[in-house]
């Protein structure tokens, strides 16, 4: 399955679609260049666009079947 990702302000937001995932059984976390979601025993990595390589993730939820996770800036990369 594929994912969206919007601006929200000077974050991005990534909607993935997860239909019958279970709060208490989902897992997602950020590695290198990947997003990892794990929902209980089977795990999918997706490959981020470039431009997150200078971004956080900060917050992951769940509703009503999809997948919201949150990016922000990292500190040490803004240029202020």
């Amino acid at each position: 399955s594929t994912f969206e990702v919007r601006e929200d302000g000077d974050a991005y937001v990534l909607e993935l679609r997860l239909s019958f995932a279970a709060p208490e059984d989902l897992d997602v976390h950020q590695l290198g260049d990947q997003l990892v979601v794990q929902v209980a025993n089977q795990r999918s990595n997706y490959i981020l666009p470039n431009f997150l390589n200078y971004y956080t993730m900060t917050e992951a939820t769940l509703q009503d079947g999809w997948l919201h996770v949150r990016f922000t800036p990292d500190p040490e990369s803004s240029s202020n």
